[in-house]
């Protein structure tokens, strides 16, 4: 049946709304009775909760916040820093007990110490909140260009506002290889599609989401990946590169949906797929209130790889820091960047081929006829793959790593074939 898409939208809202005063109207049994549903609860069913009610996105409601916004948001177009900024102009309403309007209206025509002391003590009210140093400095940066956006005349910070000291309150770390292959095995098609891609490439979440099919390029044999311009977070687009294993898991991946964006997910959404395969295969530490590791701990581990392998100026042009693409996109051709990925690939594939001399000490993917022939010899099964191969653990004792590990033909892959269906 044809329709107006507008049309067919009110009917099933009309319709769901019917239905849900009919469910609550018929008396029910104690024991059978639901609680009662808020109006909020209600408008969210029937589709007449809009973005950015009960959220940040209040906050553009006012004239102030508004122009400020329009005052970055076309230079940076980052969500990360519009929640940043945002959050601080709620936070320094929340402790002055003004609306922004309010706000600048009323240090428009305060003296320049009623304004020290008014951020003076938002700054003192956020540390008391066990906001972080780096935190407190952001926020307080950002309202300083709220209010002079404003046309408030804000006195030098650096001189009348003291600050925290900034200092590592917690630390972080790249997780293992093994950690990683724990991870991989246990996660689903979706999220290790996506573990493999950030581990393998460097990229930020964000500009990862935003990868589209058409992004994709072979190079030599080597999977080429074009970071836009107008996602990447700098601004300022590159190239960069990804495993074939990781290739291989978004290909499966690929033909599973039909968006044009490779990952068609939202951030938080992604953030927390990373976060709960962390958290149900990795012995995960916190310190201050921060996880030793997290989902940002891929890229972490691709540039302490990357380091190691190819050096700081490649490593740091790889995961895109502005002051170092210049110099390695001037100097290196695609090619060139391609052979030099090359060297790196195998110490940032999971599931790939392993050297002998590291064989004694790591893990073999091993097929399923050749697993009873391989702990007979003292290797520990630790995982079986989606592609019924089995990961091993190669045996530790002293007389066993000097022997040469057993020659099984076609044991491992160069490029993890991924088989879920």
């Amino acid at each position: 049946m044809g329709g107006h898409p507008e049309v067919l939208h009110l009917i099933r809202i009309k319709c769901t709304t019917f239905l849900y005063l009919i469910a609550f109207s018929v008396p029910r049994p104690p024991s059978m009775r639901m609680r009662s549903v808020s109006r909020a609860s209600l408008d969210n069913l029937i589709g007449f909760k809009k973005r950015g009610e009960n959220s940040l996105g209040r906050m553009l409601q006012h004239r102030s916040v508004r122009r400020f916004h329009d005052s970055f948001s076309a230079l940076s177009g980052s969500s990360g820093t519009e929640a940043v900024y945002l959050s601080a102009i709620q936070a320094i309403c929340k402790y002055s007990s003004k609306a922004p309007d309010e706000l600048v209206d009323l240090l428009s025509k305060a003296p320049e110490s009623k304004i020290t002391d008014i951020l003076q003590g938002f700054v003192n009210a956020m540390v008391e909140q066990g906001k972080a140093p780096k935190t407190v400095q952001a926020y307080l940066s950002a309202v300083n260009g709220f209010l002079e956006v404003n046309d408030v005349e804000v006195p030098p910070l650096r001189r009348r506002v003291r600050k925290p000291r900034v200092y590592v309150r917690s630390a972080d770390r790249a997780p293992t290889i093994d950690e990683l292959r724990t991870v991989c095995v246990n996660a689903d098609p979706e999220t290790r599609a996506l573990l493999l891609f950030l581990l393998s490439s460097g990229c930020r979440i964000g500009e990862a989401l935003m990868v589209e099919r058409g992004d994709f390029d072979l190079r030599e044999g080597t999977h080429v990946v074009k970071i836009r311009p107008e996602t990447a977070k700098d601004r300022i687009g590159r190239l960069t590169f990804v495993t074939g294993e990781a290739f291989g898991a978004i290909e499966a991946y690929l033909k599973t949906h039909e968006s044009s964006r490779v990952f068609p997910l939202s951030r938080p959404r992604a953030y927390h797929k990373l976060t709960i395969a962390f958290a149900r295969t990795v012995t995960i530490r916190t310190t201050a209130g921060r996880k030793d590791v997290h989902p940002h701990s891929l890229r972490k581990f691709f540039f302490t790889t990357a380091l190691r392998v190819l050096g700081r100026e490649m490593a740091e042009a790889l995961i895109g820091h502005k002051q170092y693409l210049d110099q390695a996109y001037r100097r290196l051709t695609v090619d060139e960047m391609a052979t030099l990925y090359r060297r790196l690939e195998p110490s940032l594939t999971l599931f790939g081929q392993v050297s002998p001399a590291r064989a004694r000490n790591s893990q073999v993917v091993a097929k399923s006829d050749e697993v009873e022939h391989l702990i007979s010899m003292g290797y520990e099964f630790e995982a079986l793959l989606p592609n019924g191969r089995s990961i091993l653990r190669a045996p530790t004792s002293p007389e066993r790593r000097q022997e040469e590990p057993p020659s099984i033909s076609g044991n491992v892959t160069h490029q993890a074939k991924w088989n879920d269906g």
